[in-house]
């Protein structure tokens, strides 16, 4: 590969669209994807799983052992019946 060929390929990888995803990946931040909650009612730390097994909806998860201090109080779909899934 001659240097004008390397210099081709580097400019062609480094496009705008590149550096877009770059970004896109950059912006994620992982206290928005934390989606953990105390629930008051039955004092268990819980949280929403997609449901694999059909691909659509979500599971309620509840975690026994799991350290509470911190978390955001919601009450769980489990024990509010309001909730609908």
């Amino acid at each position: 590969m001659s240097k004008q060929n390397i210099i081709d390929y580097v400019l062609e990888h480094t496009g705008v669209h590149s550096q877009q995803r770059l970004n896109q990946r950059n912006k994620s931040n992982w206290k928005k994807e934390f989606n953990l909650f105390l629930c008051p009612s039955c004092n268990k730390a819980y949280e929403y799983i997609k449901n694999t097994s059909t691909g659509r909806g979500r599971k309620l998860l509840k975690h026994d052992e799991f350290p509470r201090f911190g978390l955001e109080r919601k009450v769980c779909s489990g024990c509010n019946t309001d909730i609908v899934l």
